[in-house]
């Protein structure tokens, strides 16, 4: 029977620079542990069916791939980015230097409402 072998090796979790290897599972406790400068921020979302209906999953990920923030909605449009805009801003405590996003028209309406100062790269991908 092929398969996994049994011995093998796991990598060990990512955790934030400074956490604690026991540290909070959640993104509203990475926030609180973790107070690092976060210089550049990229949001994604990825589309999911639930009880039938699709649904966006949106996260926001610094520079070094750490997830800060991660919300579902049911809608894809600029006041729903807007809205993860201000929840991220909030629980983060500080803007980010730098927003890259790829060229969704809801990131170019939710960052000229809700930090029109930080610098704004869209990216192909």
């Amino acid at each position: 029977m092929m398969g996994c072998p049994r011995n093998r090796s796991v990598p060990a979790r990512r955790s934030a620079p400074g956490a604690s290897g026991s540290g909070p599972s959640t993104p509203a406790g990475w926030a609180a542990v973790n107070h690092r400068v976060v210089t550049s921020g990229i949001p994604g979302e990825v589309f999911l069916k639930i009880r039938g209906l699709r649904k966006y999953l949106w996260r926001a990920v610094d520079q070094h791939g750490y997830v800060l923030d991660i919300a579902i909605q049911s809608r894809r449009d600029g006041k729903a980015a807007t809205r993860f805009f201000r929840t991220l801003l909030k629980k983060q405590g500080r803007r980010p230097r730098v927003l890259v996003t790829d060229k969704l028209a809801s990131y170019r309406v939710a960052h000229r409402a809700v930090m029109p100062s930080v610098e704004h790269r869209q990216n192909n991908t």
